[in-house]
């Protein structure tokens, strides 16, 4: 489970979207997560394109909107997706992943913080 979680924050779509979907299957998913789960899927799966980009802003918007009562596992989960997506060069995508950051951070900072300077201590 913790090599498929830090698959979340790779660069590569492909590797976040199987990562995700394997995570979602009742054998390996953690419990209390699959709303996190589900949210991070639903963004991932929207393509990362010009036409797209609306789609992408929307549905990275609902992945932080879901974080209130979130586990720890739940909220990390959420975060290390939201950081993945900072990895992509899709601008237009990065305001909302800052405002859902946000939304998680309010409920659950310590891991927020955490995430954020585990990958800013191995950059």
């Amino acid at each position: 489970m913790e090599r498929l979680s830090r698959n979340v924050l790779s660069h590569s779509n492909e590797l976040r979207r199987c990562s995700l979907e394997l995570m979602t299957t009742p054998i390996l998913s953690p419990k209390g997560c699959s709303g996190a789960l589900k949210a991070c899927l639903e963004a991932e799966v929207v393509p990362i394109s010009v036409h797209g980009v609306r789609e992408r802003v929307l549905a990275t918007s609902r992945v932080g909107k879901g974080a209130a009562g979130d586990s720890r596992l739940s909220a990390h989960l959420r975060i290390s997706w939201l950081l993945g997506q900072l990895k992509l060069g899709l601008r237009p995508v990065w305001p909302a992943v800052m405002e859902a950051i946000s939304l998680v951070s309010q409920h659950d900072e310590d891991v927020v913080w955490t995430s954020i300077m585990e990958q800013l201590s191995g950059v």
